[in-house]
């Protein structure tokens, strides 16, 4: 009896202890911006709900350094700036045990300054972010610098719209940056319109720098200067820590100037992925560096008949080149001698790398080519439903084998 009585009074010893803590812990419904912003300042607040289908206007950034949830339910609310003047939406920092949850939120019109308007951003200034950032369900779009930046902790990404748009002048827009260390999961995502207008900044989709890592499945890259970038980065003294360990799968890449480009290595990408998709549109895109930067296992996919200026040559090992029942040939200004100079190197198509497949469609030669094909210099080539149009040519064979 003893006993029961003390594991009793063990047990209301502990809940009295929690009770000041949980009480501290509040919801708050908001229905205006000056009801967010005193919320936000509320440390006793937890959870702000956001009323849906109003618009929460912001004209300068909100800082947050605690564990906080922002939600939306049963509908959309948006954070609006102005697209000239206002330096992005959230200021977030803190240690390991700061979480702080992002959820069906628009965010329109945060142009600001283009080296530090950043729409949302964990670790400001440079400073690292230590916690957990979970974004889901939002749409960010027209901004003037980055849509959502990650500097140190964690953060996962997902359902989410990334539009830069074309209103906000002399800006270099990245959809979303993971940098100084952090990891970021980001999944079933869009990411379109990350085109610059600076003179000196490309745009990127989605960036990763001086060390942070990427997890990247399932995106959407549309209408990016440059899909998925990794690259040293510079702190103002040297390069830093390369972001090497990102991994890309199931990504499609369509409309973009550069589909992925690693500046952390002279050499072949050393980014990993599989089932990632280009959607190529013409014969100018077929670059013999780019197609250098997409990972193994990448398949190549036209969208249209297409004309090479130059010989397409296939350096990286796994492509698939899917033609999808369209025709490759050579332009009118096709070079009169292939790159080593002489005729018998005039390809339409060069394959060196291994284990590269062509399917779907037709190679069609003209005056200007001797071989549709050459596997003269690889191992595990796949040929498949590939119809060889060798009828005008400079001679030669339609597909020369080792």
């Amino acid at each position: 009896m003893k006993r029961k009585w003390l594991s009793m009074l063990l047990a209301l010893a502990l809940v009295f202890s929690l009770a000041p803590a949980m009480a501290l812990a509040k919801e708050q419904t908001v229905t205006n911006d000056t009801e967010l912003k005193a919320a936000i300042e509320d440390k006793d607040v937890t959870k702000i709900i956001l009323s849906p289908d109003v618009d929460y206007i912001l004209t300068t950034p909100l800082n947050i350094s605690r564990s906080l949830e922002i939600i939306c339910e049963g509908g959309t609310a948006t954070f609006k700036g102005n697209p000239k003047s206002t330096n992005g939406a959230f200021k977030i920092s803190g240690g390991s045990g700061v979480t702080v949850t992002l959820q069906n939120i628009n965010f329109e019109d945060f142009g600001g300054d283009t080296t530090s308007g950043d729409v949302i951003i964990a670790g400001a200034s440079d400073n690292a972010f230590a916690g957990m950032l979970t974004i889901s369900d939002c749409k960010i779009s027209n901004f003037g610098k980055n849509g959502i930046t990650v500097k140190g902790g964690k953060a996962d990404i997902s359902n989410v719209i990334v539009d830069a748009g074309s209103e906000v002048l002399n800006r270099a827009p990245n959809g979303i940056q993971i940098d100084i260390n952090a990891t970021a999961n980001i999944s079933d995502c869009t990411i379109t319109n990350s085109n610059s207008t600076h003179d000196a900044w490309s745009a990127t989709g989605i960036l990763a720098l001086r060390g942070g890592n990427a997890k990247i499945s399932d995106v959407k890259f549309e209408k990016c200067q440059i899909g998925f970038m990794v690259e040293n980065g510079y702190d103002g003294t040297s390069y830093t820590t390369k972001g090497s360990n990102s991994t890309i799968n199931k990504c499609t890449f369509a409309s973009c100037s550069y589909p992925m480009w690693d500046r952390s290595s002279e050499k072949k990408t050393s980014v990993t992925g599989n089932n990632n998709t280009w959607e190529v549109s013409s014969g100018a895109e077929l670059d013999v560096d780019l197609i250098n930067q997409i990972p193994v296992g990448t398949t190549i996919k036209l969208k249209d008949n297409i004309k090479l200026n130059a010989m397409l040559d296939i350096q990286q090992d796994g492509i698939t080149l899917d033609l999808d029942g369209h025709t490759i040939t050579a332009s009118e200004s096709f070079p009169t001698v292939g790159p080593g100079g002489y005729t018998n190197d005039k390809h339409l198509i060069n394959v060196s790398g291994k284990n590269v497949t062509i399917k779907n469609g037709t190679l069609k030669t003209t005056a200007s080519n001797k071989h549709a094909l050459n596997v003269y210099q690889t191992t595990g080539a796949v040929i498949e439903n590939l119809t060889i149009d060798h009828s005008v040519s400079l001679g030669g064979a339609p597909i020369i084998v080792n």
